[in-house]
């Protein structure tokens, strides 16, 4: 009798740690999934925008685009996604042969996602901040040649 109450007191203790650790995973990819859509930024000359569409319970997709009179030109391919138990964003250049630089996930609020590289060179930080649920601000910043920089982004979410 002790032996069956020891190994069902087991067997719940698992299944408690199990469903907290996909909890958790769950909670981190809902709060980036509020980046899913299409937005763009009607008040900077260069007509910027970022649309992104969940592929898979664990990838979220991306792009970054710039329009310019009838033309759309892809700047940058993202990826968001987990793996082992941390989120990453990670961009790739659009016409460059080179690996995505990963950021990993670091600190989300009720609005704001913040992505960090401290080795990468220019930006370590990226920024996402929800003022409402249709616009965003965004930002890139970090040190380049010793020098503070900082890019700033105003998003409407187009439906």
């Amino acid at each position: 009798m002790k032996k069956n109450y020891l190994k069902i007191l087991f067997l719940t203790v698992i299944a408690g740690l199990l469903f907290s650790c996909s909890e958790q995973k769950i909670d981190k990819l809902e709060k980036v999934s509020q980046i899913i859509g299409n937005w763009q930024s009607f008040n900077n000359p260069m007509n910027l925008g970022e649309k992104y569409s969940r592929i898979d319970d664990s990838t979220i997709s991306g792009v970054t685009f710039m329009l310019r009179d009838a033309d759309t030109i892809f700047l940058e391919k993202i990826e968001i996604n987990s793996r082992n138990g941390k989120i990453f964003y990670l961009p790739t250049i659009i016409g460059k042969n080179e690996p995505p630089i990963p950021f990993e996930f670091k600190k989300d609020s009720a609005n704001h996602i913040i992505f960090m590289n401290e080795k990468h060179d220019f930006p370590q930080r990226i920024v996402y901040q929800f003022v409402g649920k249709d616009s965003i601000y965004a930002f890139i910043d970090g040190n380049s040649s010793g020098v503070y920089l900082k890019n700033d982004f105003q998003y409407n979410r187009v439906k």
